[in-house]
């Protein structure tokens, strides 16, 4: 829930920890939401190489906003500086002052957000998606490439909403829901209006959930020891 933390695979809720791994059985990864490297076309940035050159000349000059330390968007911004050796300067905003963080990046008073396709898709026209961070292309935006084609050791971890079970529960359970949440993504009254909200449909299995879990949990903690969080 939104009252816990979620730190190296551990849900921290008031006094209890869970491990998602050991306490939990995944059941299917439902949606996610890439986010884009994205920058205000006032800062005359067309790609990665751009950036990442620009970062190196001008260390601590370009800043990028977040929700907050600790936030998807910090880690996303966080593993590109770690990845291509860049200092950015990171801007943390309260998550309560969102709508203020889309209003100074859409305005250019921040040069660059993590954001999702939601704030990318309608905005082209004021800022620039020069990657995005998935495991490959969009089909939103096949032209934008992922952060891996320029930074080979950045590894990409994104928004996501799934569903876990206790541990123990039997497979042939796991796998009925698994599959009847699939059916429920496609319904025609259901999937267009995830994809007005730039939601992707995953629909995984419950041995692909598994997987991607233990990607996420040993990307971000990784991180999180080499940036000192």
């Amino acid at each position: 829930g939104t009252a816990g933390t979620f730190v190296y695979g551990r849900f921290l809720f008031k006094n209890m920890t869970f491990d998602v791994l050991k306490d939990y059985a995944p059941i299917s990864m439902s949606l996610n939401s890439p986010s884009y490297v994205a920058i205000h076309n006032s800062r005359g940035i067309n790609t990665m190489q751009e950036l990442i050159d620009y970062a190196k000349k001008n260390p601590g000059k370009l800043e990028f906003g977040s929700t907050g330390n600790g936030s998807y968007f910090h880690l996303a911004g966080e593993a590109l500086k770690h990845a291509a050796g860049i200092d950015l300067l990171h801007v943390p905003y309260s998550q309560a002052n969102y709508p203020q963080l889309q209003t100074d990046f859409l305005n250019g008073r921040i040069a660059m957000f993590m954001t999702t396709w939601f704030n990318v898709g309608p905005n082209q026209h004021r800022l620039k998606a020069l990657a995005i961070i998935d495991r490959q292309r969009s089909r939103r935006a096949p032209d934008v490439p992922v952060v891996t084609d320029s930074l080979p050791a950045f590894e990409p971890f994104v928004v996501w909403w799934g569903m876990l079970g206790p541990v123990g529960l039997p497979t042939p359970i796991a796998n009925r829901l698994a599959a009847e949440s699939r059916k429920a993504l496609q319904q025609p009254d259901v999937a267009p209006k995830l994809d007005d909200l730039g939601l992707e449909i995953v629909g995984s299995t419950t041995e692909e959930f598994a997987t991607m879990l233990r990607q996420d949990i040993n990307a971000i903690g990784k991180l999180v020891k080499a940036i000192g969080l």
